[in-house]
């Protein structure tokens, strides 16, 4: 039945880079859980500021289309795009904006079908050049090892080639989250590990207030983090990329074997 509550979800975000040079690095943080469905009925405004500004905020268009206009639309339409049932039920994770700032590298949409069965994830990416893609996991659709598997098509960082594939790995429950996103290079060799994992909170004004005191300015944080690191990976030598122009597609799924 998806989970129809809208959570706080205190995480962990882990990065470890494999070659040309080893670098990793660990830091916490807290995203929103939220309902579609409490975001399109306005439910969710008792709880969180909506599409105003506040000490902690949600805003429409921040995603999808990013103009403000129905999310529930844009899933559609990305559903129909590869004649997929539509969502009965989605819960999305997503940072909050604090005080009016906001950057969210990836946003998880979880798709429930009609028979109430987790089907699909929308991995919603974002990098700092403002470009979005939106990489689409149909969850029947494994390769023969039983992994989800995409082509990587969207420039994300400066030090990898816009090339190889994502293996993703999703595991929810009713009180934890626990995502792993793996980078091979086009000879399958591993060379990045990405982890996203938190425990649930319901979500209110007292748990929004101990988050924002246990982790302040968290959206901040992670925009001066993924600049840190990147000086840090020039300190290394490891080879400048320069942004390719997007490509057309805006959303991709994963192959199936």
């Amino acid at each position: 039945m998806g989970i129809n509550t809208p959570k706080l979800i205190n995480c962990e975000v882990m990065h470890q880079r494999l070659s040309p040079r080893k670098n990793a690095f660990k830091y916490d943080v807290y995203y929103l859980g939220i309902p579609l469905s409490q975001i399109e009925s306005n439910a969710v405004s008792e709880i969180l500021n909506l599409n105003r500004f506040g000490l902690h905020s949600f805003y429409e268009k921040d995603h999808g289309y990013r103009d403000g206009t129905s999310l529930k639309a844009w899933l559609y339409d990305m559903f129909d795009a590869y004649k997929f049932e539509k969502p009965k039920e989605v819960f999305l994770i997503s940072m909050p904006r604090i005080l009016g700032y906001v950057f969210n590298p990836v946003s998880f949409w979880f798709c429930w079908n009609s028979k109430d069965e987790l089907y699909a994830v929308v991995s919603e990416v974002n990098n700092t050049f403002g470009e979005t893609h939106s990489y689409l996991t149909h969850l029947d659709d494994k390769d023969t090892n039983g992994d989800y598997v995409a082509k990587k098509v969207f420039h994300v960082s400066p030090f990898l080639e816009r090339e190889g594939y994502y293996d993703f790995q999703f595991s929810l429950s009713d009180d934890s989250i626990k995502i792993h996103i793996n980078l091979f290079d086009s000879n399958k060799e591993k060379i990045l590990l990405t982890s996203l994992s938190g425990k649930f909170d319901d979500l209110n004004s007292m748990s929004l207030k101990r988050a924002f005191f246990r982790v302040p300015f968290a959206t901040m944080k992670s925009i001066f983090l993924i600049h840190f690191q990147a000086v840090k990976l020039l300190l290394k030598k490891i080879k400048f990329i320069s942004k390719p122009k997007q490509l057309d597609d805006r959303f991709t799924k994963n192959e199936k074997a």
